[in-house]
């Protein structure tokens, strides 16, 4: 995270980083049905990232 604040106007940024790992039931599978196939990669670009903005005012 990082901060920077502006005494004069009264105004404090932050920026901050947060990861987010879930599981979903319905993107899972038994292995042995699939040739022990346990680990599937997709590419960054093929996947939904939401967009999130905090504001605070």
């Amino acid at each position: 995270m990082t901060a920077m604040n502006d005494e004069r106007n009264q105004v404090l940024t932050t920026r901050s980083w947060l990861n987010v790992n879930w599981l979903d039931p319905r993107l899972t599978w038994n292995a042995t049905e699939w040739d022990g196939i346990k680990t599937m990669y997709v590419p960054y670009q093929r996947l939904w990232k939401p967009d999130i903005i905090l504001v605070n005012k």
